[in-house]
């Protein structure tokens, strides 16, 4: 499927060539020709897509997940850090979060571990704000990355794509109202429950994977 914006599309003389099909640095993932499968982690494209509708808040003892199509809630007891907080989601709940390296105390340095090539691909507007676009290849996965220009520089969004399947499956994050040290307020992290959403047990919180019901995890191979 051609969306219009190749280079020689119908729609190239009204909104201009897409800035995905003509990065190189990218080609052959998901079997398209430079960036054309993953346009929708370019700025300045129309693609978009996901499953899942959850808000998650966590005040340092206690993780709140709201599912915001069922409007139902679950609350977790995990005391401490959020680097424990993102252990205690992988190893006891079965719930990793592919976006947790942003959140970690050494988040520099496990982002970076397997990199073995980088690109600047210039820049990017990410809700109204002008963003670095930094693009890094791994053995397993590829990502990248938009950052906020200026003096007060923080990730806008976030795209993992994976290599160990042929389809190339993308996570993506978007990220807004981005606030760090006396901008924040203990109380900003605790549940306030505005849509008078009802307590259920975290097996009953349905729709708060990243993957709808009807799909099947298999195993490692």
């Amino acid at each position: 499927m051609k969306c219009g914006r190749e280079p020689g599309g119908e729609k190239v003389a009204e909104l201009g060539i897409c800035r995905a099909a003509n990065e190189e640095f990218f080609n052959g993932i998901k079997d398209g020709k430079n960036g054309g499968r993953i346009c929708f982690a370019f700025a300045g494209t129309y693609c978009a897509g996901g499953f899942a509708d959850v808000e998650m808040s966590f005040d340092g003892k206690t993780l709140t997940l709201l599912g915001k199509n069922p409007n139902l809630y679950t609350q977790l007891e995990v005391p401490g850090t959020i680097d424990h907080l993102v252990d205690e989601l992988k190893d006891t709940y079965n719930r990793p979060l592919p976006a947790a390296d942003l959140l970690l105390s050494n988040s520099y340095d496990d982002l970076m571990h397997g990199v073995i090539n980088i690109k600047d691909l210039g820049s990017g507007v990410i809700g109204g704000v002008e963003c670095d676009f930094l693009a890094f290849r791994t053995k397993d996965v590829d990502w990248q990355i938009w950052i906020a220009q200026g003096d007060r520089p923080y990730p806008c969004r976030y795209v993992i794509t994976s290599k160990l399947l042929s389809s190339g499956p993308q996570y993506t994050i978007q990220i807004r109202d981005w606030k760090t040290g006396g901008d924040v307020a203990a109380t900003d992290f605790r549940f306030k429950n505005p849509t008078k959403a009802n307590k259920v047990e975290l097996k009953d919180l349905k729709g708060s994977d990243a993957l709808p019901d009807h799909f099947m995890k298999g195993d490692a191979k």
